[in-house]
């Protein structure tokens, strides 16, 4: 028997599973303006509804491992036809995720998928390790400003993540949906800055406060 996620509602949104509804929180908790299905698209007689957009680009989710050679497809339809698309697999993290991008020729940000197969783009999706651990492929965020470097990844000279990266995670993962829950927003100032100030000085070598 197949089992079928549990739909749940959050910000007057139906969502398919709960793991797209902890998705939006991540995006709602950092003020990013996000939209769930917008917009569906017929790549051919193959229809493809992709989950969120996040300002300009387009975002996938799926539970780890479960992406099938059919979401391959469409997702590289989707891809080839101009479309750049971030894959989120799993529960919300700190960590790097993939962009994947066509420039005539089909790509991540470290590996080509140029004459690979639909099978075995699902599973080199499905295989990902964890995402503190990738290397490579980094998820540029924006912040309702020019784009911020690498808004999941880990900073080695601060040796820390960004206290509102994992703030936003923490609620994420802790909102509970079936109690009316209303996860918080994050406070864009922070330690004396804003976020984009902040990610500069931490890229810079500088003090988190």
């Amino acid at each position: 028997m197949k089992i079928k996620p549990i739909e749940t509602k959050y910000k007057g949104y139906r969502f398919r599973s709960r793991l797209e509804a902890r998705w939006a929180v991540f995006f709602d908790t950092l003020k990013y303006d996000w939209e769930y299905e917008p917009e569906g698209f017929d790549l051919g007689g193959l229809y493809y509804l992709p989950d969120f957009k996040v300002f300009d680009t387009w975002y996938e989710v799926k539970a780890k491992g479960k992406l099938t050679v059919e979401d391959a497809e469409k997702i590289v339809r989707f891809v080839k036809a101009g479309n750049d698309i971030i894959y989120l697999d799993g529960t919300p993290d700190i960590g790097n995720y993939i962009r994947i991008s066509y420039d005539g020729s089909l790509h991540t940000m470290e590996k080509s998928l140029e004459g690979m197969t639909y099978r075995e783009i699902a599973d080199f999706l499905n295989a990902r390790s964890d995402p503190k651990t990738r290397d490579g492929d980094i998820l540029w965020w924006k912040n309702g400003c020019p784009y911020v470097y690498a808004g999941f990844t880990y900073y080695e000279n601060e040796g820390m993540y960004m206290d509102f990266l994992v703030d936003a995670v923490k609620k994420a993962r802790s909102a509970r949906f079936e109690h009316g829950e209303n996860p918080g927003r994050y406070d864009n100032e922070f330690k004396g800055g804003s976020i984009l100030e902040t990610l500069k000085r931490a890229k810079e070598g500088g003090s988190l406060q």
